[in-house]
């Protein structure tokens, strides 16, 4: 429970002291910090986002509406990572995350 602790933290504590107060703001900061922690520590990640192969998508949801925001993406077109809202249901949200690393894989 500590290392969760912990790595909620390490967003939290810079997102306050940069003044952000929002419950919804430290969510995507946290969203940020971590997408960009899982490229700082995976090299083959990294190496297949920059080549085009993949893509990170950092998603904010809220269960109780079924609404999904992007927060950041690496990797993916910008038409296709364009933050903002959206309302999906399951099969929906797979569909776009599939066209998405399609889309990726044939634009390098």
């Amino acid at each position: 429970m500590h290392n969760v602790i912990e790595r909620v933290t390490t967003s939290v504590l810079p997102a306050r002291a940069a003044g952000l107060t929002g419950d919804g703001d430290i969510i995507a900061e946290h969203i940020w910090h971590t997408v960009d922690l899982f490229l700082d520590r995976s090299r083959v990640l990294a190496d297949h986002v920059a080549a085009g192969k993949t893509a990170v998508v950092g998603l904010s949801y809220r269960l109780a509406d079924g609404s999904v925001r992007l927060v950041t993406a690496r990797g993916l077109p910008k038409e296709a990572a364009t933050p903002g809202p959206a309302r999906l249901n399951g099969r929906e949200a797979d569909d776009v995350l599939t066209r998405a690393t399609n889309s990726t894989a044939r634009h390098p």
